[in-house]
C-alpha cells in the first residue's frame, strides 16, 4: 500500500465515525419522555391509616432528551384500549427542561375501578405538538 491509499482509507474511516456521531447526537435532540405508573398512598398527619379508596395512581414523567417538552394532557389506556383522559391533573401544563421530571398523582385507584377500567393499564401524556408518549403496562 502506498501513502495515498492509506490516507484514503483513514479519511473514509473518519467520515464514517463522523456520520455515526452526528446521527446519534441528532437522535438525542428528538423530544422524548419516559413514563412510569406507580401506586401511592397519602400519609395523614393525625396517624390515620389510608384504606383502599385512598390509594392513588401516580404518573412519573422524565424528559430524557436535550430539548424542552411541554406536557399538556394526560390519561390512561385500559387493556380494552379505552382512553380515560384526566381532567385537571395537577401541574399540567408543565414545561420540562432536559432531565426534568414531574409527577401527576391525583388519580384515585378506586375512581378508575368505578369506571370499569380493565387492568393492566398504560399511562399516556401528550406534548404541545400532539405527540403521545406511553408507559409500560401496570396492574394486575
Amino acid at each position: 500500500m502506498n501513502w495515498k491509499e492509506i490516507s484514503t482509507i483513514v479519511a473514509l474511516i473518519l467520515a464514517v465515525f463522523g456520520a455515526l456521531f452526528k446521527y446519534f447526537s441528532w437522535r438525542k435532540d428528538i423530544p422524548k419522555l419516559k413514563l412510569k405508573v406507580l401506586s401511592a398512598f397519602p400519609i395523614y398527619p393525625n396517624g390515620r391509616m389510608p384504606d383502599f379508596s385512598d390509594y392513588l395512581l401516580s404518573i412519573d414523567i422524565v424528559n430524557v432528551s436535550r430539548r424542552p417538552v411541554k406536557v399538556v394532557s394526560a390519561g390512561f389506556y385500559d387493556s380494552l384500549g379505552r382512553n380515560i383522559q384526566l381532567f385537571e391533573p395537577n401541574g399540567i401544563p408543565k414545561l420540562l427542561a432536559d432531565g426534568d421530571n414531574h409527577s401527576i398523582w391525583n388519580t384515585k385507584w378506586q375512581e378508575l375501578e368505578n369506571l370499569g377500567v380493565v387492568y393492566p393499564i398504560r399511562a399516556w401524556v401528550r406534548d404541545a405538538t400532539g405527540k403521545e408518549y406511553c408507559s409500560k403496562k401496570f396492574g394486575r
